[in-house]
């Protein structure tokens, strides 16, 4: 068998050139780590004639192995009629290992890699995969119930993986972390393993694509999200809320505050019903809610008050909706607010653009890499389309900062931040990154994430101290968002004796997210789940609305932002499994937070969370 052995203090590596897997032997704890072989799904590729076809890498018939790149030891191999070269040598702690496009060599393009495979692990329940997707999770090596989805999910929150088998672990961090998928192996008769997938650059492999393998018996998943943690802050990528508050001190303002939702007006195209509430009637519920809550701190949002209401031809927003109150209804709501001492922020959005939309133009839109544009919503407002990131920014500026000049009758409008100054701006649906074929504006997934965050800066810095928020907070827009929905975890699909459809959760959920961004993005949970809500150290969503939210509700989510008003610019420094249904949280201010799923109580200790310290009796759940 040709192999190629290369080492230093702390790893050895012993590369099988045919096969084209490799294994690594950390030194240390003596744990040897093994790469699933090369398999059909390695590559996919595709001819002059724009015929594609799978291949695995170990089928190169045109191989040779020459020394590292980098005077690193390691060795490259050249898979040529492949079109590819695989860079893999030794830095410290880690195998790196990089997958290069070779010009003037191989197909005429290389699309999909699914490569470097998982690793293999042992079937043991003590060992498991990471698993990225979402909040997060680690699932068992020895689960029975198969989750094989080797394509991967897209809209990554975090760009890593790993592993945990006989005492030591592994984390993949993805250096170039744009164009992939987190991917899972689970065949039948193996354990589950998590691997990356990367995805074409518009139709190719354009660019080097890097992952980094670090091994040690310090990285369990919480060792593995703290070193990802240590990535994003050294690559600019994390900001916390504190610095956030130094440079706009309404941002200090979330620590503790809740959001608080009302709605203005819907207008269902599909069934032609339309309800109105008036901003007037708007600004009573927020009051009814201050003095019924005490809470001293809110961030009030505000849906549909734009012209033709919630998911209404956007990006049409403006002037405000005239049968609410219009332009002064929004203004006088905006100052009852602040006398109230919360902030005040609107609803938005500029991913969608509706055909009914007087600014609809196809030539705005995303065009996928079929040539055709996403036609594939319908919302409230009907049918819709997506627009291209580039135009985004366009009508963002324009609907923020300049205004909107000969639209048509009745439909020019001074900018938001002159129609109401709003504290707060919630910008619906962004983080979701997607190429743009457009022949006149295309984009890659990087450009689009860069167009997404001008977006966000736009609004952050022409505003008077805007709070930003988005829906769908990843790691890269984490500098430019101050706070955002609570990520969930991943739910799929599964059997169901009889007929019908379920979901299950996939592994066991752990936050990741949190353990690495809790005090960058304040991430409050949409949920009557109280006892994760109080796990995780976050606050929680209010209705303001005609019908006052049940007492009961009111009273648990207000234990949350008052633990949140503790903990909510904290780290979380750690989390641990207790056996199947306890969980126990960990924070900077040595607050401690253990919820027993199965007895349903929560327990706070720690020095400073006075009002929640001791333990509590979830609701629904009897004693015992």
């Amino acid at each position: 068998m040709p192999t190629t052995i290369f080492a230093n203090r702390f790893l050895e590596v012993t590369l099988d050139t045919r096969r084209v897997t490799w294994s690594v032997r950390e030194k240390s704890t003596g744990v040897q780590w093994r790469m699933a072989p090369s398999s059909e799904q390695d590559v996919v590729v595709e001819d002059a004639l724009k015929q594609r076809s799978n291949r695995a890498l170990s089928a190169s018939t045109d191989r040779e192995v020459g020394p590292s790149r980098n005077g690193q030891p390691g060795a490259y191999l050249f898979l040529r009629d492949l079109g590819l070269g695989v860079h893999a040598f030794l830095d410290g702690r880690s195998l790196v290992v990089e997958v290069d496009r070779l010009t003037g060599a191989g197909p005429a393009r290389v699309r999909d890699l699914l490569f470097p495979r998982h690793f293999l692990l042992p079937r043991k329940a003590d060992a498991y995969a990471t698993w990225t997707v979402g909040q997060g999770a680690i699932v068992p090596a020895n689960t029975t119930r198969r989750f094989h989805h080797p394509e991967g999910y897209s809209e990554q929150d975090m760009c890593f993986h790993g592993a945990w088998a006989d005492g030591c672990g592994m984390v993949a961090i993805a250096e170039t972390g744009f164009d992939l998928y987190v991917a899972m192996n689970h065949l039948a008769g193996e354990a589950p393993g998590t691997f990356f997938h990367w995805l074409p650059s518009l139709g190719d492999l354009r660019y080097t694509r890097r992952v980094r393998f670090s091994f040690g018996k310090d990285l369990d998943y919480v060792g593995q999200a703290k070193a990802y943690r240590r990535y994003m802050q050294a690559q600019g990528y994390f900001v916390s809320l504190a610095d956030k508050a130094k440079k706009n001190p309404k941002v200090g303002w979330l620590k503790g505050a809740a959001w608080v939702d009302t709605a203005t007006t819907t207008r269902r195209e599909r069934d032609f019903t339309y309800n109105t509430n008036t901003f007037a009637e708007q600004t009573q519920w927020v009051a009814d809610l201050k003095k019924r809550s005490g809470l001293e701190r809110a961030v009030v949002h505000v849906d549909g008050w734009g012209n033709f209401g919630y998911d209404g031809l956007h990006p049409e927003v403006l002037p405000p909706s005239r049968e609410a109150g219009g332009a002064a209804g929004l203004r006088n709501y905006r100052e009852a607010v602040r006398k109230l001492g919360w902030l005040f922020g609107l609803h938005d959005q500029y991913i969608d653009i509706y055909t009914s939309a007087p600014s609809y133009d196809e030539s705005r839109l995303m065009i996928r890499e079929n040539g055709k544009p996403n036609l594939l919503n319908v919302w409230l407002g009907g049918k819709c389309s997506h627009l291209c990131a580039s135009e985004s920014l366009k009508f963002v500026k324009r609907n923020y900062v300049e205004g909107v000049r000969d639209q048509y009758m009745y439909h020019n409008s001074p900018p938001i931040f002159d129609v109401c100054d709003p504290d707060a701006s919630y910008l619906d649906c962004f983080c979701r990154i997607h190429e743009c074929f457009h022949p006149q504006h295309p984009l890659t997934r990087s450009e689009t994430a860069a167009y997404q965050r001008e977006c966000l800066r736009t609004v952050r810095e022409h505003g008077k101290g805007v709070v930003q928020s988005c829906e769908h907070v990843k790691w890269y827009a984490v500098p430019d968002v101050d706070f955002s929905y609570g990520l969930s975890q991943l739910k799929a699909d599964v059997h169901v004796v009889g007929g019908g459809s379920a979901t299950e959760p996939i592994g066991i959920p752990v936050p990741l997210w949190n353990l690495v961004f809790h005090d960058a993005v304040w991430t409050p949970e949409y949920t009557t789940n109280y006892g994760q809500m109080l796990l995780y150290g976050a606050s929680a969503f209010l209705r303001a609305g005609r019908e006052p939210m049940p007492q009961e509700e009111l009273d648990w989510k207000l234990r949350g932002c008052r633990l949140n008003g503790v903990v909510g610019f904290d780290e979380m420094t750690g989390f641990a499994l207790q056996g199947a249904e306890v969980f126990r949280s960990e924070f900077a201010s040595g607050v401690a937070v253990t919820w027993n799923r199965g007895e349903g109580t929560v327990r706070v200790d720690g020095p400073r969370a006075v009002s929640t310290r001791g333990e509590l009796r979830l609701p629904g759940k009897a004693k015992g």
